[in-house]
């Protein structure tokens, strides 16, 4: 306002000086109308100034939420990124285990078809003959007995002759020793017939002298070898069983 008085004076003293002639009257309204005009000039300006006022406040309050907006979504994805980070460790440390239990499933198939021996039983049998005696059918109980509680082992049975006969006469006859033997394990002592594998190999694989009764005798075999798979449940270790005694002449 100072300074539009002070522009009012100045005209007034221009007009004074420019125009002799002129009367207060011409004078007062050039003034008028040149302040008039000053003064819309000054409204015009005073209303553009308060338009920017508030598009300055509408900016700046634009600007504030925006921030808020942008720290409020900030802390949200830093909280998902945490809980992701998380939750990948978690996974991580479940995968570690799970690789160790597969590993751990893969040893034991591989070890599946891994049998070991673990002990041998041998009945004899008399001249021309397939039944079992009772010595037999009690070697044959021992060793039942001693794989009552395990779950993985297999059973071969090996049946032989001695050289008395045909080779034919001698490849039945050590087969049906060792059908015999299978039987009475089937039957009296229910082991699963898919555990066991059989044959019958005549006069070859002496262990014994063809020549004498008693080698003869030790010749007309079977023999029960036991293998066990480490894989399977344990039970108690089957001990190893020596060689049997030589068998008298008569057997």
């Amino acid at each position: 306002m100072k300074s539009l008085m002070l522009f009012t004076a100045a005209l007034l003293a221009v007009g004074v000086t420019g125009s002799s002639c002129a009367t207060k009257k011409q004078v007062r309204a050039e003034v008028d109308r040149r302040v008039s005009t000053v003064e819309g000039r000054v409204e015009t300006v005073e209303g553009r100034m308060g338009e920017a006022e508030e598009t300055s406040q509408r900016t700046s309050s634009e600007l504030r939420r925006l921030e808020e907006e942008t720290r409020a979504g900030l802390s949200d994805a830093k909280g998902r990124a945490d809980a992701a980070r998380s939750t990948a460790e978690s996974a991580e440390g479940k995968s570690d285990q799970l690789a160790q239990e597969v590993s751990r499933i893969d040893s034991r198939i591989a070890d599946f078809d891994k049998y070991v021996f673990a002990r041998q039983s041998t009945v004899y049998f008399q001249t021309g003959k397939w039944e079992l005696s009772s010595q037999a059918m009690a070697d044959l109980d021992a060793l039942a007995r001693s794989i009552e509680d395990r779950e993985g082992y297999r059973i071969e049975i090996q049946g032989f002759t001695d050289a008395t006969g045909s080779h034919e006469l001698n490849e039945r006859l050590s087969q049906w020793r060792a059908e015999a033997t299978l039987r009475y394990l089937v039957e009296r002592h229910e082991i699963p017939v898919f555990r066991v594998g059989l044959i019958g190999l005549g006069s070859n694989k002496p262990v014994s002298d063809n020549r004498t009764s008693r080698g003869r005798a030790e010749n007309r075999r079977v023999e029960i070898r036991l293998y066990a798979n480490p894989a399977s449940r344990k039970g108690d270790e089957i001990a190893p069983q020596a060689r049997p005694a030589r068998v008298s002449k008569d057997q």
